[in-house]
């Protein structure tokens, strides 16, 4: 997908998928098996009979978004998608990657904007304010893997309220994101890292992403929301709504939520 302007970019390298059941595969069954839409029960490997392998978190490629209500929105709003069991299999997901959020009769497309952890060792990923707005829904990855359950919703207000969802995520996710620490941001460039490759901004003022040229703002685009924004190693903000960012301070508000002790995930 392309986007306007002259924004750098540094595009992802190709995300593989390891298939560990066959296409159409919708629910899981007994032990072993799994349902097809035909109806056909299908092998599947399990954890005893050899190592499962490790699956990347599909990006937005076999996503179809509809066409947001306002030009600001950059969420991806798609039909409700499959979920699929991971059968003993590792889940390999990275701060941009994006994950689908049940949300109005529809999927919510969203990144994952960083990982947090809390006193206890559970690990949680954050996303974009309004990609869910209540707990209890199944999050899964573009293809249908289940990553976690929406366990909180996190009201943070700084200079606007933003309804922040908090994912805790089942313990075959491993997560990874350049972030080593959340910080105000200083005067300088910062970095978009969305699911469409990374986006350089002349810096943040005001809780927007700056831009000073040459020629037009980079377009963020649906499924950004969420992306994380970073400077010199340190999470600064979340992609919100075209060209706004959930600041630092929603983002110390979202650590309080889980308790004390609770920091980035590195």
């Amino acid at each position: 997908m392309n986007r306007t302007g002259q924004g750098v970019r540094r595009s992802r390298a190709a995300r593989g998928l390891t298939a560990l059941a066959v296409a159409g595969v919708v629910a899981v069954g007994a032990a072993g098996c799994s349902s097809t839409t035909s109806g056909e029960a299908t092998s599947i490997p399990t954890a005893g009979d050899h190592p499962q392998p490790a699956i990347q978190a599909a990006g937005l490629d076999g996503v179809t978004c509809k066409a947001n209500p306002t030009a600001y929105d950059v969420m991806c709003r798609t039909a409700t998608g499959p979920t699929i069991a991971t059968e003993g299999a590792t889940i390999k997901l990275r701060a941009g990657d994006v994950v689908r959020f049940p949300r109005s009769g529809e999927d919510r497309v969203c990144a994952i904007g960083g990982f947090l952890r809390d006193s206890s060792g559970q690990v949680w990923a954050v996303s974009g304010a309004e990609c869910a707005v209540s707990t209890g829904g199944v999050v899964r990855t573009a293809d249908g893997y289940k990553v976690g359950t929406v366990e909180k919703v996190v009201r943070a207000s700084t200079t606007a309220d933003a309804f922040i969802p908090l994912v805790k995520l089942d313990p075959a996710v491993k997560g990874s994101q350049e972030a080593r620490s959340i910080a105000a941001p200083s005067s300088g460039a910062v970095t978009a890292l969305t699911p469409h490759g990374s986006v350089q901004w002349a810096g943040i003022s005001a809780n927007a992403l700056t831009w000073r040229g040459p020629g037009a703002a980079p377009k963020l685009v649906a499924g950004d929301a969420g992306s994380p924004v970073t400077q010199n190693g340190a999470l600064v903000g979340l992609i919100a709504q075209q060209s706004n960012v959930t600041d630092s301070g929603q983002m110390q508000q979202v650590l309080a939520a889980l308790g004390s002790g609770a920091q980035l995930a590195t």
